[in-house]
């Protein structure tokens, strides 16, 4: 089955990482762009409507002592000789209007300051309103003594008022109508708009080039390793010369997680010191630490049986997906031991049988362990050689550098992270009792250490070293690994590959 989904999966997971940064990021910038605009709209609309009730309030004032529309100057300056008359002054971009409603006429006098073209305070030419225009304002049924946003035709959108003009009895004669543009308000916000989008569209790009950068470096280890793992894969192991030039880089112990390695052994750098001294730091991908500390050791206990029951039949599944062949041969070659040892006789079902088989195997098995860690070419045993001349500098580096602690039973080399530390750090922390906590002093002799393996080179060249024999191991028995079963490894690492892959993609499905 094919589908969007199915495409989204085959794009490299960078760039899908850095495509949903980005959707989040846009949708972070949007939100914070309409927020801004509409603050300081309402900043912005709510000057404008105090500065327009300014305005009408001052022609109110000025037109107060009219008692007809004889009474106001023309909207181009001129006067009957009867002076004075009043010349009320809209400021530029704004207008009045009077209308007349005595003797049942409407007649209306009007003056419209343009804006300046320079900007200047006293505005451009005065001109009056067509009589649509005024038609428009006195046909409109919203108008009142507070501002209210009409857009009038041909000259835009203005903030206008309406007002009565009484003579000295009371009585209404007309209407006075004033509007400040908000041309001049509406221009600020797209400007803010378009340097906001500017703004931020920038900011967006700076922040997603920056995960971008985050996401790949994060991702690199995990790239080189599948890089390497792929390459492997890919190698006849079986059969033929092994060579097997693919290397992983040396990992940054600065840049590792708190848990263990990727082959399970400590990691030991100086951040983890300074935090944990020399004690196991806890693992982040241990989902069950809080159902043990519950349990007091045992996190079944802490599980619903339905809940162990699931478990049990998925890890039995798994693990029969990935290793079923293995258990197969097992099972066969028991079967073969039991006949070459009691030949004739049934093999063990009962659970006292298979007890007593598994004692007889116990025994000999310890045997075979002991005379397997002696043999120096076993495969499953082998140490890195620290004799080296360049471990030992480094070594010697090393203890150069933690002379100062004065510590009396210093080892040659710095001893491994999964050892236990020397035997006078030990009683003096009271190693045994203080369980998982280190205390100040051990921290401080721990970071010490591990800054002077890191600046020995003890780190780096272990590294190297480690690689370069076990190369040489592989390289000098050959015979040995050929005659293994490495097809049957090689199918089992495929084979768990491919179950991981399977329930990742039912889980993101």
């Amino acid at each position: 089955m094919t589908g969007p989904l199915t495409g989204w999966r085959r794009v490299p997971l960078t760039a899908r990482l850095a495509v949903i940064i980005a959707l989040a990021i846009a949708a972070t910038v949007a939100v914070m762009g309409i927020n801004a605009v509409s603050y300081l709209r309402e900043n912005l609309m709510t000057g404008a409507k105090e500065s327009a009730l300014l305005a009408s309030q001052a022609m109110q004032g000025d037109a107060g002592s009219a008692r007809s529309l004889k009474d106001f100057r023309s909207a181009d300056g001129s006067a009957s000789p009867s002076e004075p008359k009043i010349d009320l002054q809209p400021r530029p971009g704004g207008f009045y209007v009077v209308v007349s409603s005595e003797d049942g006429r409407r007649d209306r006098i009007s003056q419209y300051r343009l804006p300046s073209p320079d900007g200047a305070d006293l505005g451009g030419e005065a001109v009056e309103l067509t009589d649509a225009q005024v038609d428009q304002l006195d046909a409109s049924p919203v108008l009142g003594s507070r501002p209210v946003r009409l857009e009038i035709e041909g000259l835009g959108e203005f903030l206008v008022t309406a007002s009565p003009l009484t003579s000295t009895g009371l009585q209404t004669w007309g209407t006075l109508y004033t509007g400040s543009s908000l041309a001049p308000t509406d221009a600020a916000i797209s400007d803010f708009v378009r340097r906001d989008i500017l703004l931020y569209t920038a900011l967006g790009a700076v922040v997603v080039c920056l995960a971008v950068v985050v996401v790949a470096r994060s991702l690199r280890p995990l790239r080189q390793i599948a890089s390497v793992a792929d390459r492997i894969a890919a190698t006849p192991l079986a059969e033929g010369e092994v060579a097997i030039p693919q290397r992983a880089p040396a990992p940054d112990p600065r840049s590792r997680s708190e848990t263990e390695g990727a082959n399970w052994t400590r990691l030991f750098t100086v951040e983890l010191a300074q935090k944990y001294g020399y004690r196991m730091a806890p693992d982040p991908g241990d989902n069950f630490a809080a159902d043990r500390e519950a349990g007091g050791g045992d996190w079944r206990t802490t599980k619903s049986d339905e809940y162990l029951n699931v478990w049990d039949r998925c890890t039995d599944e798994a693990d029969t997906k990935v290793n079923g062949w293995k258990q197969t041969r097992i099972e066969a070659e028991d079967h073969a031991e039991w006949e070459q040892r009691h030949p004739g006789e049934p093999y063990p079902t009962t659970e006292e049988e298979t007890a007593a088989w598994y004692e007889e195997q116990r025994d000999s098995m310890e045997q075979d362990a002991a005379e397997a860690a002696a043999d120096p070419t076993n495969l499953n045993v082998w140490f890195v050689d620290t004799s080296v001349p360049r471990l030992q500098e480094a070594a010697a580096r090393w203890r150069e550098c933690m002379a100062p602690l004065g510590i009396v039973d210093l080892p040659s080399e710095p001893w491994d992270p999964d050892t236990r530390p020397p035997q006078s750090l030990q009683d003096r922390w009271g190693w045994e009792s203080a369980g998982d906590a280190a205390s100040a002093d051990e921290i401080q002799v721990a970071t010490h250490d591990a800054q002077c393996r890191r600046d020995s080179g003890w780190f780096d060249t272990l590294y190297d070293e480690s690689w370069n024999q076990e190369e040489a191991f592989i390289a000098e028995h050959k015979a040995e690994l050929d005659a293994t079963d490495l097809a049957q490894n090689v199918e089992a690492a495929q084979r768990a590959l491919q179950t991981i892959r399977g329930y990742l993609q039912s889980a993101q499905g």
